[in-house]
């Protein structure tokens, strides 16, 4: 995730892949064609047509998963007494992005086999998550200009077991955090490369005192890649629902850094997505403190606010969220959100819109239309936007749920026990897609497969009376059948 430019390192690499699975690559022209046009594109042009052909791979059909070796490089000024470790750092961010362009080399073949239409920001969040790091070396090379470079040899494997999960995850409110917070730490990345730069070519022609100063402002630099590393490990780790790891990384970066908005930022997101809403608060302040233009820092407020039933704070954070960056559609959404929940379609509505002029194939964008108009009773629309989303992400569960119900309500229960199906197929625990399932089969009397539906709705949220009361229904209905 941590990008160097070329005056930085010397980006040689190489990879070997010994398995890829037959739907992705073997024997098949158009998956072949994906694979070639992907590496193309995620190089930057860097390798031709016939150079990626050639590219060393080894396909075995007896694993499950795929190995990828990088070397990766970083070459530290003597002069400007570099921490070795921190350079030892920058070698290791080097190869791990190579091996992340390639992990998303696989994601986006196995994507476009399953028609997924990913953007490259959510490739790359993905391909980042799939890589489990098996080894690393590091070589230490004294060079004739007073330079010491550092190479970092990574391997690592890719499960293809655990793609299809990551590909079409359950919580996509949680993808969507991680895909924001990985773009936030490339854009810290890339400004501090760019600061490191500026600060190396400055030192050639600086006066002594300024020599001196350069590397002061140089080991700040430091502090801060570090601090960036210790983020987008903790962001790694909440992705994989490590929590506690999350915190104490997000802990390390304010430890080194007690101004760095995006721990503060991270250490909310843990908090809203593990409902501590008055933590998460407090964290959002303070990053608000920090940096009052922080968009996320006022989108992350709204939706702990939201879900404390503090609506109006709620619309006030979105809405200063918007004023700072207009292109935020994931704000638009929360808002639209907000408003649906008061029972505000139309407004809601429109907000959606809005999102959908900012980024015309968001899912979610659509999803959020299709169930504002289900609320509003017009199940046509519903199906409408919905099955838009499912034209984007055919994975969406919300999405195969809202037709389910839009079409149980217009009579249709074949259709909606096949929609329903295919969303408790994609997230198992989905208590409402379940108790959708359950009516559509007690409508054309299917007793045993609708008290199945309404247990397992019971069982993911059990809480919710009316499931509980559904299930009741369909026990009894079961109960005088075997008394006849």
């Amino acid at each position: 995730m941590i990008r160097f430019a070329s005056c930085l390192r010397m980006s040689a690499y190489f990879f070997m892949i010994l398995f890829f699975p037959q739907t992705a690559l073997a024997g098949n022209s158009e998956s072949e064609g994906i694979f070639i046009e992907t590496i193309s594109e995620l190089n930057n042009g860097r390798l031709t047509l016939n150079e990626i052909r050639t590219r060393p791979a080894t396909i075995s059909k007896s694993s499950q998963k795929i190995f990828i070796e990088t070397d990766g490089y970083y070459i530290s000024d003597v002069n400007l007494n570099e921490n070795p470790l921190v350079a030892q750092d920058r070698a290791k961010a080097d190869a791990k992005r190579l091996l992340s362009e390639q992990a998303s080399i696989y994601v986006k073949s196995i994507s476009e086999t399953q028609k997924n239409k990913l953007t490259r920001d959510e490739v790359h969040t993905i391909s980042v998550t799939i890589l489990q790091i098996q080894n690393e070396s590091f070589t230490i090379k004294q060079l004739a200009n007073s330079s010491v470079q550092y190479c970092c040899h990574i391997s690592a494997l890719i499960d293809t077991s655990n793609v299809f999960e990551q590909l079409n995850p359950a919580d996509k409110e949680k993808f969507e955090e991680t895909v924001r917070r990985t773009i936030e730490i490339e854009r810290e990345s890339a400004r501090l490369n760019s600061e490191l730069i500026a600060l190396k070519q400055r030192y050639k022609t600086a006066s002594k005192d300024d020599q001196a100063k350069i590397s002061s402002e140089v080991k700040r630099n430091e502090q801060s890649f570090t601090a960036t590393l210790c983020i987008e490990k903790g962001f790694e780790l909440y992705n994989q629902n490590d929590f506690n790891g999350a915190i104490e990384c997000f802990n390390d970066a304010i430890r080194i850094n007690p101004n760095y908005v995006s721990a503060w930022n991270g250490l909310g997101c843990v908090e809203n997505y593990r409902r501590n809403f008055d933590k998460a608060i407090e964290y959002c302040y303070k990053a608000i403190e920090l940096d009052e233009n922080s968009s996320d820092s006022w989108n992350n407020l709204g939706y702990a606010y939201s879900y404390k039933g503090n609506f109006d704070r709620a619309i006030e954070c979105y809405k200063k969220s918007i004023e700072i960056n207009p292109l935020d559609a994931v704000s638009q959404i929360n808002l639209g959100n907000v408003y649906d929940s008061l029972g505000n379609h139309d407004l809601a509505i429109t907000f959606y819109l809005k999102a959908l002029e900012i980024s015309s194939d968001y899912a979610n964008a659509f999803n959020s239309l299709g169930y504002a108009y289900i609320q509003k009773s017009d199940f046509d629309n519903g199906i409408l936007y919905c099955k838009k989303a499912l034209e984007i992400d055919p994975h969406y569960a919300a999405a195969w749920n809202g037709l389910g119900y839009s079409y149980n309500q217009k009579g249709k229960f074949h259709k909606a026990i096949e929609c329903c199906r295919k969303a408790v197929a994609l997230n198992k625990n989905y208590a409402n897609a379940w108790n959708n399932l359950g009516y559509a089969c007690s409508k054309i009397n299917h007793y045993e497969d609708s008290f199945t539906a309404y247990r397992n709705a019971v069982r993911f949220a059990p809480n919710v009376e009316l499931y509980k009361s559904n299930l009741e229904i369909a026990k009894r209905r079961i109960d005088s059948f075997k008394s006849l």
